[in-house]
């Protein structure tokens, strides 16, 4: 039986927490999502004090759990039919107002 496609399902921070930038050798990379219809925005309240993403640190969750940047995202929901590339409000580069 074929695999779904993968498919972007939600905003998502990506929060490269290190043992040296908290001091506890046990952190890790983090992923901060919320489930639609939440925007990117809005996953600044689960974190009010920092850290914040920048750059590709603000993208998407992906159906198999992986981060996908705003435009490796782009490329996904294309591919899955979740939005046409003339549609999105940057072409090549995806928000969550594209989706929902």
């Amino acid at each position: 039986m074929p695999s779904e496609p993968i498919r972007v399902i939600a905003a998502a921070h990506r929060i490269r927490l290190t043992p040296e930038d908290t001091g506890d050798p046990r952190a890790v990379p983090v992923i901060i999502s919320a489930p639609p219809p939440a925007r990117h925005h809005n996953l600044f309240a689960i974190q009010p004090g920092g850290p914040y993403p920048t750059g590709g640190d603000s993208g998407f969750l992906l159906s198999d759990g992986s981060f996908a940047t705003r435009e490796e995202a782009a490329r996904i929901a294309v591919d899955a039919g979740q939005v046409r590339p003339n549609d999105m409000h940057v072409i090549g580069s995806l928000y969550s107002e594209d989706l929902w």
